[in-house]
């Protein structure tokens, strides 16, 4: 059997949605038949990259468009795609999708797949950024010969209405994240937590779109309602040495914990009594899936696709209301675990079926632009 060979525009491949959900498809999808090459923008060892090797699977790095400019960038690409004898390019970085589409249009990859995880790009972008963003939509929706999303709101961000997207749930391995008690004493022990305390949690990437500045804030203001809390923060980023200088100014450095990018996610969602998740903007979030799966109550802004609520542990929220009123609102909520099981089984959002999907989608896009 000649194994299709897919080639992931992902720029790395550490612990973030995008990322975990390709992972996810990996771990599941026929490997025989699916060969995944990941194409990378970063020097560094990624979180996934030992498993991604193991797996059958492939990263190569190339220089960013900042380090190589953009006709470099392109030509990279192309060689890439010319080695590697590329069947699909599979882009999931949104705007900066463009460069890989043009160098496998130009290079003759008869599938082209533009997947949107996103429902913009950034708040209150330049006047440069809204050209380039003009732009970059005008080449992915021509381009493209397949589209996909993680949900309407992202499917309708990127892709013009004539141009038809399918929905590609971000799909978990669901046995992963049942909530599981002992778990939850054993790791508060670990973290120096009393078990009686009131865990806030929050999983994502430190940068602006995730808002762990509101994160904290809001933190801070929940402390003075409950002493007996404290705050977890999973993942990594560039602005952690920010968000750890505003922990330290605020004074709450002791009801604090930075765990860095782990690979226990799924355990620590039990030591958590609510997930907090104020995005500035969002798709939707893996992390909110997988909080579900472990029947955690989720305060969240709403920025954030309504279809993400498959359970009654969703609850929305304006992020105008300030961290203040969001503190209330945590002390509000009845933070009892709810019994996700059954729903969550039969959900999109089981892995099974996404990966069914993603199948789907390759087969036919590569039966139908070959019949052309």
């Amino acid at each position: 059997m000649k194994q299709i060979r897919v080639l992931h525009i992902a720029g790395d491949m550490n612990r973030g949605g995008v990322e975990t959900f390709t992972m996810n498809v990996l771990r599941n999808i026929n490997r025989q038949k699916f060969k995944f090459i990941y194409l990378c923008y970063s020097h560094a060892p990624f979180d996934y990259e030992d498993e991604i090797i193991s797996l059958g699977g492939k990263i190569i790095r190339i220089p960013s468009i900042k380090e190589a400019g953009v006709f470099k960038h392109i030509s990279d690409i192309s060689r890439i795609i010319k080695n590697e004898r590329i069947d699909i390019v599979h882009a999931h970085i949104y705007y900066n999708s463009i460069f890989s589409l043009i160098a496998a249009k130009k290079n003759n990859v008869k599938v082209r797949i533009t997947h949107s995880h996103a429902t913009r790009s950034e708040v209150n972008p330049s006047i440069v950024k809204r050209v380039y963003f003009f732009i970059s939509k005008f080449i992915i929706n021509t381009h493209s010969t397949s589209y996909a999303a993680c949900g309407i709101d992202a499917g309708n961000s990127l892709f013009y209405k004539k141009n038809k997207f399918n929905v590609i749930y971000n799909g978990i391995i669901l046995k992963d994240f049942i909530y599981d008690t002992s778990t939850q004493n054993q790791f508060r022990i670990g973290l120096g937590i009393p078990t009686n305390a009131t865990v806030i949690g929050h999983v994502g990437r430190i940068d602006t779109q995730k808002n762990q500045k509101f994160v904290v804030n809001t933190f801070n203001e929940y402390l003075k309602i409950n002493p007996n809390s404290y705050l977890i923060l999973v993942g990594d980023g560039m602005l952690r040495a920010e968000i750890n200088n505003l922990v330290c100014n605020l004074g709450i450095q002791e009801n604090v914990i930075f765990l860095g990018n782990r690979a226990d996610v799924n355990a620590l969602y039990n030591t958590m009594n609510i997930f907090l998740f104020p995005s500035l903007r969002e798709g939707l979030p893996i992390t909110l899936i997988e909080a579900q799966a472990n029947g955690l109550i989720c305060l969240i802004s709403n920025t954030i696709d309504k279809s993400v609520k498959l359970t009654d542990c969703i609850n929305f929220y304006n992020l105008d209301n300030g961290a203040k009123l969001w503190a209330r609102k945590i002390d509000e909520l009845n933070l009892k675990r709810i019994n996700t099981k059954e729903t969550m089984e039969n959900s999109p959002y089981n892995i099974a079926k996404s990966v069914k999907t993603v199948e789907r989608l390759y087969e036919d896009s590569l039966d139908s632009r070959l019949q052309k």
